[in-house]
């Protein structure tokens, strides 16, 4: 009898520090996940096009040889990867690298039709590109705090969380409301 006493106290035990390990989800802001979107959208295409802009035309070149490399990085993170920072931030990885992805297949396709055309259309293309590039980040943005409202309504809400108070050798539970 001994022996079974102990064997549930050490399950029990085990149990409680099981518990104590689990995570507790903080709710997050739409209001902070639509900056950063914004943010890196609209502050790394600014950049990138003012370091591509330091053209020095009387000479032909740029005025430093890192500059039109950095600017492009800086111009095509805005574009792509930016607008779905907001997502990553949510957690919605998946929603995040779904329209990124959109992004670069949309680009990808047109590119690959102009390349195959007459080269009177590429301006077209490249123009037909942008504007759909332009619309999926506007799209993807907008789209930001439902990723938020998925993840607070997933890990927010009601949790249960084991109470040990050794001082008075109770244990209970709590339920702990985020919101």
């Amino acid at each position: 009898m001994k022996k079974f006493i102990i064997i549930l106290t050490v399950i029990f035990l085990l149990n409680i520090s099981y518990s104590l390990k689990a995570k507790v989800y903080k709710t997050k802001s739409e209001a902070t996940a639509l900056m950063w979107s914004l943010g890196s959208t609209v502050t790394s295409i600014v950049g990138g096009i003012a370091l591509i802009r330091q053209y020095d035309s009387d000479a032909g070149t740029f005025k430093r040889k890192v500059l039109p490399i950095t600017g492009t990085s800086l111009l095509i993170y805005g574009a792509y990867i930016g607008p779905s920072t907001g997502h990553f931030y949510a957690n919605q990885w998946h929603r995040g690298l779904g329209f990124i992805g959109l992004r670069a297949g949309i680009t990808c396709t047109l590119s690959l039709a102009a390349l195959n055309s007459y080269e009177d259309m590429w301006p077209g293309f490249w123009f037909t590109g942008a504007i759909l590039v332009l619309l999926i980040d506007i799209i993807d943005i907008f789209s930001v705090p439902s990723s938020v409202r998925k993840y607070n309504f997933e890990y927010g809400g009601i949790h249960l969380q084991p109470k040990i108070e050794l001082g008075n050798n109770s244990y209970g539970s709590n339920i702990v409301f985020n919101f």
